[in-house]
Order: structure tokens, then C-alpha cells, then sequence
């Protein structure tokens, strides 16, 4: 998929050529869902805020919008459902998923291999930076997103 790396970013065998380090000095990893264990959370929360607002939906329409902003997966997964939101439900259904996704995984858990793979891409001069759309969430609890055991909060000093 990308040159000289790969498919399996935890794999001892991890490539870096002399090509790619020329094409790509830097690597941004998503935090929530990519390095984070947080994507089926993330779809029961929405499903039971969709749920409670009276806007049943399965949980495969939401795994396939996971990544997007709160905003955009709203109006997005509201509209597939023949329902048009304004911003004021739009605003409560996110927060109400924020509740939800709280509740359901108060610990969040790094992935396992992100360790390696991390420590790996940083031993070859790569610069790392992360990020996340999920900014009320990592404001909420900064401590519950770790990357090598570091709270990523560290990370972003």
C-alpha cells in the first residue's frame, strides 16, 4: 500500500528503504481507533443515542462512518436514515454519545503492536506526530490516551 512499508505496520520484518525515507520523513497516527482500542465503543454509543432519539440504526451503518468528525457523522448517518437533523439535536445527539462512550469504556486501551511499530518508525528518524477528531473526548480524559506507555498528553508537550 505505501512504498517500502508493510501491510502489518506490528511486524518484526517492519521495511523502511532508503526510497521511502527519501519520499516520507514524517508519519501522523489517528489516536482514536488506530492506536486507541475505541472503534466498537464508539458504535454502541452512537447506536444507543440514535436509539434514544428515536433513530434506529445499525451498528454496520455506524462502523463504516467510524473516523469522522461527531458533526459530520451525525448529519451523514441522520440523512442515510431519510431524517433531516438541525444543529440543535445534531449537538445533543454528540453529546449524549460522549455520555454513552464514557460510560462504556472508561479505560481506553492502547492496540496491541503500537508499541513496537511506533518505537521502530521513531528508531529510523522518522518524526511521528499524532492526532485525534476526537478532541472532546481526549479533553475529557487526556491520561486514557497512551502511545508507548506515555500519556499521549506528553506526547503533545
Amino acid at each position: 500500500m505505501f512504498p517500502g512499508r508493510q501491510d502489518n505496520l506490528s511486524s518484526p520484518q517492519l521495511a523502511i528503504t532508503s526510497k521511502a525515507d527519501a519520499v516520507m520523513r514524517a508519519l501522523i497516527f489517528d489516536l482514536d481507533g488506530t492506536l486507541v482500542d475505541t472503534v466498537y465503543a464508539h458504535v454502541f454509543a452512537w447506536q444507543r443515542a440514535f436509539v434514544e432519539a428515536g433513530l434506529a440504526i445499525d451498528g454496520w451503518r455506524i462502523h463504516r462512518r467510524i473516523g469522522m468528525s461527531g458533526g459530520l457523522f451525525v448529519r451523514a448517518a441522520a440523512r442515510e436514515l431519510g431524517h433531516d437533523i438541525n444543529v440543535a439535536a445534531a449537538e445533543a445527539l454528540q453529546r449524549r454519545h460522549g455520555e454513552l462512550f464514557r460510560e462504556f469504556l472508561p479505560e481506553r486501551r492502547p492496540l496491541s503492536g503500537r508499541r513496537r511499530a511506533i518505537e521502530r518508525l521513531a528508531r529510523s528518524e522518522h518524526r511521528i506526530r499524532y492526532s485525534t477528531s476526537s478532541e472532546r473526548e481526549f479533553e475529557a480524559s487526556p491520561r486514557c490516551y497512551t502511545v508507548c506507555d506515555v500519556p499521549i498528553a506528553q506526547v503533545f508537550q
